[in-house]
């Protein structure tokens, strides 16, 4: 479980989340707290999302997080791939949740 203190988890979806605003690479609204990575909308929870990135494949958004300013969903996978079994063995229940960013999936 990650403790630091700029990681916080939600079980709703919170107010205040604002899409991520760039300029070439400079992003514009850093200083916003929960910054969706996205122009897609933020999923519900209980969506049922393709996670692209590494072919992770299928999930349910659990939850939500956000990181260092970076707003995400908590996904708990159908059929992960037998690498991130492995990598995630040792996590239990919500724990073993993919954190996933805007552009990680479909």
């Amino acid at each position: 479980m990650n403790t630091s203190a700029d990681y916080q988890r939600f079980d709703t979806m919170p107010e205040g989340v604002t899409v991520a605003e760039w300029k070439g690479d400079e992003c514009l609204n850093i200083a916003a707290p929960l910054k969706w990575s996205s122009k897609s909308a933020v999923p519900a929870i209980g969506a049922e999302i393709t996670v692209t990135m590494n072919g992770i494949g299928h999930g349910i958004v659990r939850g939500y997080f956000t990181e260092c300013g970076w707003f995400g969903l908590l996904v708990e996978l159908a059929n992960p791939p037998q690498w991130w079994i492995d990598q995630n063995k040792h996590r239990k229940g919500s724990e073993r949740w993919a954190h996933i960013f805007g552009p990680e999936f479909k």
